[in-house]
């Protein structure tokens, strides 16, 4: 029993596309060794699964029919290159436990993960990535070729892949006819690729500048409702929605700040997380997984906002596990207060950068002004930034900075924006002056 568990892990993390090579190997014995390591590992990952589930997609570039006729006595050298391209790419992008064969023009991926989201996520980068090194190797040769990229979920019962001998071939039939089905019927996945972030800076009141972008995602005929939002998201559980939406920020996020990285503004981003996500197993490793493999400088532009998520009585402990997390994966971390959380006695303060507290739906803060005010002090002596959120009145964001707040955002400071803001200037709300002091004069 442990012998078969060991196979099984070490053949997890072996690389399917380099199979051992022997002096007098040909190119086509080359492949047909990595077919059969594919395939061995294709078995393993569809026994491990219950009722053989497995999440696989494939990958070509489109395109490649036309070039003798658009580029003449070029197009072998660029059909060369073109697979010289897509070789270097699946090679540095796809590690293990995921695994990939090549197979005629397409290339077949299996990924580790259950989760189909993700895996749309990851070959979705994948294939802008094939895009992007086309054009700096091809040049405007490159305008005739698009990377074509589809994932689904495969049921593989074991009589059928004994029975095929080679599976390549029928599982990339299999996600075609999958792909010409899912053209007919919507996608509980389509919200994916229609979302889209929108971002609101924050305004530094002591310096009178904007700082970080807060993140929000937008979902075209979604209401926010947790109830109602669930069914667009093809989520089962209230914990489990959140965290595709929260993943589905993370991506958008990344793709803001390789955009900023660019065009060479750099700019910080406000993510809002809720503790759940952290918490549950088949979401945390996929969360974090693009945060581990990011660069300093992207962890330097990040700042994240915990969120309590669906069981408040369980939040704190939530919180704390989520703060772990993420320590030095991102510039701050910053958790919300609300009136379903725990006094801030019980969050980990000393791992914390910052409380924030969202003022909206709150109605009128007159009220609330003194309560408001010693939440900051207290925050101040304990070394914690203080954010207010959801100021979309006037009269709102200037109890926000009666009450001492650090940084405010709501509409009332900026609008919401398609792309985050690079630092500036700003004074939304008129200066604060004392009150005018009228002399009494004798009779």
């Amino acid at each position: 029993m442990l012998s078969d568990f060991v196979d099984k892990f070490t053949s997890f993390w072996g690389r399917s596309d380099e199979p051992e090579i022997g002096s007098d190997d040909t190119p086509e014995e080359r492949q047909r060794r990595a077919q059969r390591g594919f395939v061995r590992r294709l078995v393993l990952l569809a026994d491990s699964r219950p009722q053989g589930r497995v999440v696989a997609g494939t990958i070509a570039v489109a395109g490649m029919d036309i070039l003798p006729g658009v580029l003449g006595e070029r197009w072998h050298a660029a059909s060369d290159r073109v697979a010289d391209v897509v070789s270097a790419v699946l090679s540095r992008l796809f590690l293990p436990p995921d695994f990939y064969t090549r197979h005629e023009a397409a290339a077949l991926i299996c990924f580790f993960t259950p989760n189909l989201l993700v895996a749309e996520h990851r070959l979705g980068a994948v294939a802008r990535e094939i895009e992007s090194a086309l054009i700096l190797n091809l040049g405007e040769d490159a305008e005739h070729f698009h990377a074509e990229h589809f994932v689904a979920e495969l049921t593989l019962d074991e009589a059928w892949l004994r029975e095929a001998g080679d599976p390549v071939p029928g599982l990339l039939e299999r996600l075609q006819r999958i792909r010409q089905e899912a053209r007919t019927r919507p996608s509980s996945h389509g919200w994916f690729r229609s979302a889209r972030l929108s971002f609101q800076p924050l305004w530094e009141v002591a310096e009178a500048r904007t700082g970080a972008n807060l993140c929000s995602l937008e979902i075209p005929g979604a209401v926010e409702t947790l109830h109602q939002l669930e069914p667009a998201v093809g989520s089962a559980s209230v914990a489990d929605a959140l965290a595709r939406i929260d993943f589905v920020t993370l991506v958008r996020a990344f793709e803001a700040l390789e955009e900023s990285v660019r065009e060479h503004r750099p700019v910080s981003l406000m993510l809002p997380v809720h503790a759940s996500t952290l918490t549950l197993p088949h979401w945390r490793d996929d969360y974090l997984q693009p945060l581990v493999a990011a660069t300093d400088e992207v962890h330097e532009a990040l700042h994240f906002e915990l969120l309590g998520g669906p069981d408040p009585e369980n939040a704190a402990a939530a919180i704390g596990d989520a703060v772990a997390l993420l320590l030095d994966m991102a510039e701050s971390i910053v958790v919300r207060l609300t009136p379903d959380l725990p006094q801030p006695l019980r969050l980990p303060l000393g791992k914390i950068d910052g409380l924030s507290f969202d003022l909206g739906g709150l109605g009128r803060l007159g009220s609330l002004k003194r309560p408001l005010a010693a939440l900051t002090r207290y925050a101040k002596r304990q070394g914690l930034v203080t954010y207010a959120l959801g100021a979309n009145t006037i009269a709102e964001a200037q109890v926000a900075r009666d009450a001492g707040f650090a940084f405010i955002a709501g509409a009332a400071i900026h609008a919401r924006v398609r792309e985050p803001r690079f630092p500036t200037r700003l004074a939304p709300l008129p200066t604060a002056r004392p009150p005018r002091w009228v002399p009494v004069l004798p009779n």
